[in-house]
């Protein structure tokens, strides 16, 4: 939900109940008071709507931004990595109940709740086969493998999973095109690859041919059903995917076509990893003859419309159309496995710093879904995890300052211990304006120089983080700079690695658009 959404809903449920209603039956029995808990030092929960006053926004803007830093927390950290810090935060009071209130038990019940939590970047390790994997380890007293062969095993899993997707997705794609095969209607131009069928005729002598420059409308739809629709004006026909340009050629002015693509003439450029083939509905708007010169800014493909990526198609069952999506299945299934096994080693190594194993696996086991604890242990975790999030922020603002303190005096600083500035090499070219739209190469790196990424791209002045938005500002085409930008002028809105953090990028102005 965005703020400005927020500001314009004058009655709202809360806890993502659909109405007032839904949520006055459910909460009937413990309606607290926000404000209550807010005074409280809890990070404020919306409990049973609100009224549209300035204070009610803030409240609900304030929930907002807190689960948004608690999101970023569980996004940029691993499981192993959080809870050392939960044990010190809680371990030393499991000595004093009486002070605190808070017992094993309820320890217990938070770490699930932890686990449950971080399981969204990670579904692999909880699904049956994988959970017990894991409380295996747990239960083990084997150390797990060093970080960089755990980081190969990583590497291992996700190709395997890889392969396994586009094994399914391929086997889905050609029995597809082999039911439309079967439909006289439809017009084979490649036998089971490329079809199409005229659903509405054209009108005019102009025609589709090799040299001609298409305005088209089109709906989209891969074999996994995502969807995507859209216009794209002004393109030749060469700059389309193979399957495309085959099966528009003869197509006149007012013609809607619906198109069957294979994989392997989607896009002779990119890999066939998804294997997953699309239909596509396209209605031609204008055609003229002649190309587009060749530094138009045409693509084959507008956003949202490139080949599919590799889809969520683990199948529930175990009926396997060919032995190699069996072995594929099995060895996903083996590393995926393995990976669990080390993660609960791990964990249990992080455990048995005070609590019982067995107990601990026996409470996972038994608790397989969500473990519910109370509002205020679920408030104690919320805390916790936004103290994270706080500790993060400083770190970055003390790596921001010690790098400004040790930057040259011919370093410019565009704003105090904020953004600093060094210009690598001038450019000839025009000025970069606010308005501007920016061709760039761009390195980005921490603190410690760690490259973050490394790309090229258009950047929009308008629409950018503060820091590249006024170190951009006012430096010419073909010029070379680096920024030093501080996390408060940087990427607030995405997590780590790149998000909240300090940052130096090295650009270089490619041109301007």
């Amino acid at each position: 939900m965005t703020e400005t959404q927020l500001l314009t809903i004058s009655r709202s449920p809360g806890f993502n109940h659909f109405s007032i209603e839904e949520e006055r039956e459910s909460l009937e029995e413990r309606i607290l008071s926000s404000r209550f808990l807010s005074l409280g030092g809890y990070p404020p929960i919306l409990i049973f709507g609100y009224v549209d006053t300035p204070e009610s926004r803030d409240l609900l803007l304030t929930v907002q931004q807190t689960r948004m830093k608690i999101q970023k927390v569980i996004e940029g950290n691993t499981f192993e990595e959080i809870l050392p810090l939960l044990f010190s935060n809680f371990f030393p009071e499991l000595q004093k109940p009486e002070t605190i209130g808070f017992n094993e038990d309820d320890l217990l019940r938070t770490l699930s709740s932890l686990l449950e939590k971080m399981r969204h970047q990670d579904p692999e390790l909880f699904d049956d086969e994988s959970k017990e994997e894991f409380l295996r380890g747990l239960q083990s007293s084997e150390f797990p493998p060093p970080p960089l062969q755990l980081m190969s095993l990583a590497k291992e899993l996700y190709e395997a999973r890889c392969r396994y997707e586009a094994s399914v997705n391929l086997q889905l794609t050609q029995a597809k095109l082999r039911e439309i095969s079967q439909d006289n209607s439809i017009v084979c131009v490649i036998p089971d690859k490329l079809f199409y069928k005229v659903l509405q005729k054209g009108n005019g002598s102009l025609e589709v041919t090799d040299s001609s420059v298409l305005s088209v409308g089109y709906y989209f739809q891969d074999f996994a059903n995502d969807t995507d629709s859209g216009c794209l004006a002004e393109t030749p026909l060469e700059d389309f995917i193979p399957g495309i340009a085959r099966c528009v050629r003869g197509m006149k002015i007012g013609e809607k076509r619906e198109l069957w693509i294979h994989p392997e003439y989607a896009d002779e450029d990119q890999d066939l990893d998804s294997q997953l083939g699309f239909k596509l509905q396209l209605e031609l708007f204008n055609v003229r003859d002649g190309k587009v010169s060749q530094d138009s800014d045409s693509k084959s493909l507008p956003p949202g419309m490139d080949v599919p990526q590799v889809k969520k198609a683990i199948p529930c069952g175990r009926d396997f159309e060919s032995k190699e999506t069996e072995r594929l299945f099995n060895l996903f299934t083996e590393l995926k496995k393995r990976k669990a096994y080390y993660f609960g080693c791990n964990v249990g190594q992080l455990l048995r710093k005070g609590l019982d194993i067995a107990k601990v696996a026996a409470f996972l086991r038994e608790n397989s879904e969500h473990s519910v604890i109370s509002l205020e242990s679920e408030e104690n975790l919320d805390r916790f995890l936004l103290s994270i999030f706080y500790r993060q922020q400083k770190q970055e603002e003390e790596k921001a300052l010690k790098c400004f303190s040790q930057l040259s005096s011919s370093t410019k600083c565009m704003h105090k211990n904020r953004l600093y500035f060094d210009l690598i090499e001038e450019g000839k070219g025009p000025s970069v304006k606010e308005d501007s739209v920016i061709q760039v190469k761009f390195l980005t790196k921490n603190h410690s120089g760690s490259i973050l990424a490394q790309a090229s791209g258009d950047i929009d002045l308008k629409h950018t983080v503060k820091g590249y938005r006024e170190g951009f500002l006012g430096q010419k085409a073909g010029s070379k700079i680096r920024l030093y930008v501080h996390p408060e002028f940087g990427f607030q809105y995405l997590s780590a690695p790149i998000g909240d953090s300090f940052l130096i990028t090295e650009a270089e102005i490619v041109s301007l658009k």
